[in-house]
């Protein structure tokens, strides 16, 4: 009797040991990549703007609602919460909370990449960036907008190796949605000629991975800051540092601005 009451109790606790699987709490290794300090909470914080990037985040992914404090899965028991939409989903996702203020798109790999922690697991990203309940509900493979040979590109949310991949438009994953920051209003050009032209640091490219804003009289501009940013590509540093006359970006007063537009 004994012994069929064991081999019972023992079949009893594999099938709850299915039934609820256990989760590990993040786990990171060595410094994180991003700091908060270059992040804006913005909307009641549901949005994120990086300063760096010039992009605005939705601080939750689909399915997933902001409490004020962090973002709860629906379903805070399924293995990976919120539907895990296909490509053609995730586009209507966009679509459906796009509007002419707030043009929220699917990011490109290289974008998605910028937020990603390669030192953590469940999730590989910053949970004081984008905190969610439970930890691990953000794991899981996001959709990009990069096209590749066949499919698009995905980027993982669930250790240190594997950045990306890609998959097939059938596949269901996450959406981060994203938008890019209103362009801030510039400094009037001293002449009407010199006013119909657009500045030169526009057709810089990646100008926004090297500047910062600072807060001007009673508007926000860009200004070139002392030290490259990690994300700022060499050539366009020059390219901008090199800039001259009314076309020459005025050195931040601040070396790290904190004042950035809504």
């Amino acid at each position: 009797m004994r012994s069929a009451l064991a081999v019972a109790a023992a079949i009893t606790s594999i099938c709850v040991s299915f039934a609820t699987p256990a989760f590990a709490a993040q786990q990171c290794e060595g410094p994180l990549k991003r700091d908060t300090a270059d992040f804006v909470p913005l909307a009641d914080g549901a949005q994120l703007l990086d300063k760096q990037t010039g992009l605005i985040w939705m601080r939750c992914i689909e399915d997933q609602q902001w409490t004020g404090t962090v973002c709860a899965a629906q379903d805070p028991q399924a293995v990976n919460p919120g539907p895990r939409l296909n490509f053609k989903q995730a586009q209507g996702l966009a679509r459906t909370k796009a509007t002419r203020e707030e043009p929220w798109r699917l990011p490109t790999r290289q974008e998605l990449l910028t937020l990603r922690e390669p030192g953590c697991h469940n999730p590989s990203m910053s949970l004081a960036l984008f905190p969610t309940q439970p930890e691990w509900s953000s794991d899981g493979a996001f959709w990009t907008s990069t096209r590749e040979a066949s499919g698009y590109a995905l980027v993982s949310a669930i250790g240190a190796s594997d950045a990306w991949a890609k998959a097939d438009a059938s596949n269901t994953n996450h959406v981060r949605l994203v938008r890019n920051a209103p362009t801030p209003p510039t400094k009037a050009m001293p002449s009407a000629s010199a006013s119909a032209l657009p500045p030169k640091y526009l057709a810089v490219p990646a100008f926004r991975e090297c500047l910062a804003q600072q807060q001007v009289s009673s508007y926000t501009a860009w200004c070139l800051p002392s030290v490259k940013a990690d994300l700022c590509p060499a050539d366009s540093w020059g390219r901008l540092n090199a800039l001259t006359g009314i076309d020459k970006l005025p050195a931040c007063l601040n070396p790290n601005p904190s004042e950035s537009p809504e």
